[in-house]
């Protein structure tokens, strides 16, 4: 059953590549880069891009096409650093019995740095640091993914629901960040 597991999971991750889809074509790879960042991506979801030049299938134009921006989403503005008050206030909504991390923190400890308006200040700008300076901390780079059952008692693979565990705290930092636009 595992080694069926392993091979599916390798098929199903490699998929992509064995099925020669669009962002693996040789003229398709450059816009994306490394991670999707660059120019032409950047101007592909702002609308200044001119997609003729790219020499891509009709398709593929019309795909990239759906990808721009509207103007409600050009004028988001991500937040990046959570006050102390804010970070408090999740923390108290956070349910300590959340599976929280694969590094053992548990959320006791982060809903105690809460309780103190100096430790919630600091852990605060420790959170929101990587998104003001772009970088990130080894512990919120680790996830554990977990497989559990949409429907009581039914175990096929093609229908099990994949819960990623991220720590905490840092998975607390983007309920906040996503619900400032909701």
């Amino acid at each position: 059953m595992e080694e069926w597991l392993l091979k599916r999971n390798k098929r199903h991750l490699q998929q992509m590549y064995l099925e020669n889809c669009p962002p693996t074509k040789s003229n398709f790879a450059p816009i994306l880069e490394e991670y999707g960042t660059s120019a032409t991506a950047k101007d592909i979801l702002t609308g200044d891009c001119n997609l003729e030049s790219l020499n891509l299938s009709p398709e593929m134009k019309l795909f990239l096409e759906s990808l721009k921006m509207n103007e409600k989403e050009k004028e988001m503005d991500i937040p990046k650093r959570m006050s102390r008050e804010a970070f408090q206030k999740v923390m108290k909504l956070q349910d300590e019995m959340t599976t929280s991390s694969s590094s053992g923190i548990h959320y006791t400890l982060w809903k105690a740095l809460a309780e103190d308006d100096d430790l919630a200040e600091r852990h605060s700008l420790w959170l929101s640091m990587p998104f003001m300076y772009g970088f990130t901390s080894e512990r919120h780079l680790k996830d554990i993914d977990c497989m559990s059952e949409k429907k009581y008692g039914v175990r096929r693979i093609h229908i099990l629901r994949i819960i990623g565990l991220m720590e905490g705290d840092f998975n607390t930092y983007l309920k906040w960040a996503f619900n400032q636009h909701m």
